[in-house]
C-alpha cells in the first residue's frame, strides 16, 4: 500500500469531527483543493501549482472546443504537479446554465480513479467519487 500521506478530511471544507484521511481518498480531496485554490495559494505549498477552475467561466471565456482544451490541460497540469498523481486526463462539457461538468481520470500507486465535478462561477461540487 502507497502511502500519500495523511490529512483532515474534507475536500472544501473539514468534518465536523476532524477526521483524518488517506490513501485514495486523500488523493480525491488533494485533486478538489487543486483545483479551486487560485495558483500559489495553497496553504500547505504555496509553490504548488493549483488552478481554480471557477474562473474559466468568466462572461468572456470561450465554451467551445478551443476553451476545453485550455480546461483540459490546466486541470491536468494542476494534478500532475503533485507526484503522486502519475497519469491525468480531463474532459469538459459546457452546461446550458454557464455552468461546466469536469471529469478526471487519475492513475496512482494504489490504481485508478474516476473524480467527476460540478463547476459554478461560485461552487464546484463533488458528484462522483
Amino acid at each position: 500500500m502507497a502511502d500519500f500521506g495523511v490529512d483532515m478530511a474534507g475536500a472544501t471544507d473539514i468534518t465536523p469531527t476532524l477526521l483524518d484521511t488517506s490513501g485514495v481518498p486523500l488523493l480525491q480531496d488533494v485533486a478538489v483543493r487543486r483545483l479551486t485554490t487560485p495558483n500559489g495559494s495553497l496553504l500547505s505549498a504555496p509553490g504548488a501549482l493549483t488552478v481554480d477552475i471557477r474562473l474559466f467561466l468568466a462572461a468572456d471565456f470561450h465554451r467551445d472546443s478551443r476553451g476545453s482544451n485550455i480546461v483540459k490541460s490546466s486541470v491536468v497540469a494542476a494534478l500532475k504537479d503533485d507526484q503522486r498523481f502519475f497519469t491525468v486526463s480531463a474532459s469538459v462539457v459546457w452546461e446550458v446554465d454557464d455552468s461546466m461538468t469536469v471529469g478526471i481520470n487519475v492513475d496512482t500507486a494504489e490504481g485508478p480513479f474516476d473524480l467527476t465535478l460540478s463547476v459554478t462561477r461560485v461552487t464546484v461540487a463533488v458528484l462522483q467519487r
